[in-house]
């Protein structure tokens, strides 16, 4: 299963539709399954590699700062917190103030 936005896609098919003269009524058909098209219930989530708790430095193996535990690269948990996201926030904060 791939889970996608499906909005870029249906505007990207209505404008075929408009300037490439695709035939309207299969894209229609095809724009109307794409919207009533069962929703998953699904979230992101933050890998250990990818997490602010995740190090590697102190042990052989990568430790959860936050769990204080071994973990893979490629786990996650519902405390995972992206290194990206906190760079940006104390970035912007930085310049902001």
């Amino acid at each position: 299963m791939k889970l996608i936005n499906a909005e870029p896609l249906i505007k990207n098919m209505l404008a075929m539709r408009t300037q490439l003269r695709y035939d309207a009524i299969a894209i229609d058909g095809i724009i109307k399954a794409l919207r009533e098209a069962e929703q998953v219930d699904a979230i992101s989530v933050v890998r250990c590699k990818d997490c602010r708790w995740y190090e590697t430095s102190r042990t052989t193996h990568p430790e959860c700062q936050l769990h204080c535990e071994v973990c893979e690269p490629d786990y996650f948990c519902a405390g995972g917190e992206s290194r990206a996201e906190l760079e940006r926030r104390i970035n912007n904060e930085t310049t902001n103030n």
